[in-house]
């Protein structure tokens, strides 16, 4: 159920209770249908603040044509991704609560309240800053846990969650997403989990969709992004490296693996042939070998990768 026409819900008489931000680029149609969303929730004083990249500079007018009362910001910086983009709309509101939103998803209609209800409900929630509800293909073992690092490194959740932040503790415990393009969400929630824990519960308060145009996790966007996603790869061994290897040492191996991978696709053949040595003395000398042959043959890293994701798909894994 989606609220018709520009309308948007007054805010409370003290400002708006919670703040979704939406980052965007260049998809007018599917931000479109985010911002409603937002619109339609029971809960009174949710505002949404769409920011715009800066690289992009047909969104934001056309968006102040269908919601007039629309706040949306538009980074001074051209493709920044969506973290820096984010954490500007975090900064600018002035709500208690932020919640964050993709562009080409929704939010259920009574998403915000159920949010507040079960954070308020939980004795675990207290004096904590962060927090996930499930999306539409969330899953959690449990109606509710508190996430912990181990938690991430294990795999013992699968899918999208959406985060909800207790704004001004977020901020004032120094919490900011990494300056990446790729991947700076999942170690931020990381960080989080790490540092104090994440409570996150089953109950679904969104809408996954599957419509955008392009979608960063293709092959052939990874490739092309292959710098970029190099960078996150080195970035997560870089601070979650030594706890992978202790917790998950097949995972530990898929991330050398990933690291070099990338890096050569990129034209890193330093970095990744000081992944395969980094394979061999953790004792995957088959794996150290197979990424040390592709770095040999750069050519072959790109037709590796769309192999693997191949068969990925194949198998029905998540890409």
């Amino acid at each position: 159920m989606t609220r018709r026409g520009p309308s948007i819900r007054p805010p409370a008489r003290n400002g708006p209770v919670v703040s979704v931000v939406i980052a965007t680029n260049n998809r007018l149609q599917l931000v479109q249908r985010a911002v409603r969303s937002v619109l339609a929730q029971d809960l009174p004083g949710v505002e949404a603040i769409v920011v715009v990249d800066g690289s992009d500079l047909g969104t934001a007018p056309a968006l102040r044509a269908i919601f007039p009362d629309l706040r949306i910001l538009q980074t001074p910086e051209k493709n920044t991704g969506p973290g820096p983009a984010r954490m500007a709309g975090v900064r600018t509101s002035l709500a208690t609560w932020i919640a964050i939103l993709d562009d080409d998803d929704e939010l259920l209609p009574s998403a915000c309240s159920d949010m507040l209800r079960l954070v308020a409900e939980e004795p675990a929630a207290v004096g904590r800053c962060v927090f996930q509800f499930a999306h539409g293909n969330g899953w959690l073992a449990d109606d509710f846990r508190v996430l912990t690092l181990e938690d991430y490194l294990a795999s013992r959740f699968r899918g999208d969650f959406v985060p909800l932040l207790r704004r001004q503790q977020f901020l004032s415990r120094g919490y900011a997403y990494p300056p990446l393009r790729i991947g700076a969400e999942g170690l931020l929630w990381m960080e989080v989990a790490r540092r104090e824990g994440v409570p996150t519960w089953r109950h679904t308060v969104g809408i996954l969709h599957h419509d955008a145009p392009s979608r960063l996790t293709t092959p052939r966007n990874q490739m092309r992004r292959a710098a970029e996603y190099a960078d996150y790869q080195e970035l997560f061994l870089d601070r979650y490296g030594d706890d992978l290897a202790r917790i998950q040492p097949k995972g530990y191996r898929k991330r050398l693996l990933a690291a070099g991978t990338y890096s050569a696709m990129a034209g890193r053949r330093a970095d990744a042939r000081r992944h395969a040595r980094r394979l061999r003395q953790a004792g995957f000398g088959m794996a150290g070998a197979v990424l040390a042959l592709v770095v040999a043959a750069p050519a072959l890293a790109r037709l590796t990768f769309r192999a693997y994701r191949r068969m990925e798909r194949i198998a029905g894994r998540p890409n």
